[in-house]
């Protein structure tokens, strides 16, 4: 009887499921999602008012294992390789909690960058790119003068 209950909502679940996933595309700026819905790596995005600093979580990636290329003035991608950890001899898995293989997670800035100016910095296990803002986005402050009559 249950199971007759939920086949019946299903379809009407499906629509739910498909309308969350679209509103998180949408507020995720084109970032790439695995199909289990989880981002790799965690990233935390931040915009000042010359640049937008990314940080993204790499526990054991290697620099050698990373590449990050900056296409259209606003399309950051981030490509890698997160290889298998090492197994002892004469030993076996009770748990694994950690996966392997090729990522790639693209970001799409709000504005558009610099890309000849940008830098990229890997310690402990963060990845940190500094990426200017394009002179055009760059607000320009002017300045006021007082006239007299």
């Amino acid at each position: 009887m249950v199971i007759n209950r939920i086949k019946e909502v299903e379809p009407w679940w499906a629509n739910l499921m498909e309308l969350h996933h679209d509103i998180n595309q949408a507020l995720a700026y084109g970032s790439h999602h695995d199909p289990a819905g989880a981002s790799f790596p965690s990233m935390r995005v931040v915009e000042t008012e010359s640049e937008i600093v990314v940080e993204a979580l790499l526990p054991g990636i290697q620099l050698s294992d990373l590449e990050i290329t900056i296409s259209k003035d606003r399309e950051v991608v981030i490509r890698g390789d997160k290889n298998p950890l090492t197994q002892l001899e004469k030993s076996a898995w009770h748990r694994r909690e950690t996966d392997i293989g090729k990522f790639n997670r693209t970001l799409f800035m709000p504005v558009r960058i610099d890309s000849d100016k940008s830098e990229a910095f890997l310690e402990d296990g963060v990845l940190k790119l500094i990426l200017p803002k394009h002179s055009s986005e760059q607000g320009r402050k002017i300045p006021i003068s007082v006239k007299s009559i």
